[in-house]
């Protein structure tokens, strides 16, 4: 699965993963990955080391080679990301709660501090849970207006239908309105495109699902 933007950068490898490969080809080196824990959260790191333990976050950067960072998913949204001359990169997992706490903004304020501009940088968002299947409760639906609603996206490009949700147009908006200039969206639902991982098609296919495999969503510096 290419993306046109990051086929532009030098020096890096990346690849969206599915059920056949979920590492997508970025497998080697796997005692080099850092360790980390997903939970849904907005909690990110920087990573300087092979092998770094970077606890509970749910997004990882680095300028270092030869260190695939990268997130699992399984309808959530996954977003890589690289500087335009590939030398830092980055991946965000952002579900509808991180997506709803500003995982994109934290994102940018993480950079910054690091002196990072996003308008440097190239967002690509990879396959996840789109408007055509993902349905939301009425709360969740409730937070999701509050928090967008007058602000510059026209509501139906991110609730197109009655409870249907699109993550991946509310990140892209997100990442455009902080400034990043490239941003792009690979449109392919993980929940009927079943060569992926889908936590929601493995929890509505009758009778008690066991517990769905994940995708990774991965760059590396080489």
């Amino acid at each position: 699965m290419k993306s046109l933007l990051l086929e532009k950068i030098p020096s890096i490898h990346y690849a969206f993963g599915n059920h056949a490969q979920p590492w997508g080809g970025l497998e080697s080196d796997a005692e080099r990955r850092p360790v980390w824990k997903q939970v849904h959260g907005v909690a990110l790191a920087w990573v300087e080391a092979p092998a770094q333990n970077c606890g509970e976050v749910d997004g990882l950067f680095t300028q270092e080679k030869q260190i695939a960072v990268g997130v699992a998913t399984a309808d959530c949204v996954p977003i890589l990301l690289a500087r335009h001359d590939g030398t830092s990169i980055g991946a965000l997992h952002s579900g509808w709660r991180g997506t709803l706490a500003g995982m994109v903004e934290t994102a940018v304020q993480f950079l910054a501090l690091r002196g990072q501009k996003i308008r440097d940088w190239r967002a690509v968002i990879g396959p996840a849970a789109r408007a055509c299947c993902y349905e939301v409760g009425d709360e969740v639906l409730a937070s999701f207006r509050a928090r967008w609603e007058g602000t510059g996206i026209p509501s139906e490009q991110w609730n197109p239908r009655p409870r249907m949700l699109n993550l991946q147009a509310l990140n892209a908006y997100e990442l455009q309105r902080l400034g990043c200039e490239a941003v792009e969206v690979i449109p392919l639902c993980t929940i009927c495109h079943t060569e992926f991982a889908s936590h929601r098609r493995g929890s509505t296919q009758g009778g008690q699902a066991a517990q769905p495999n994940r995708q990774y969503s991965a760059i590396m510096k080489v």
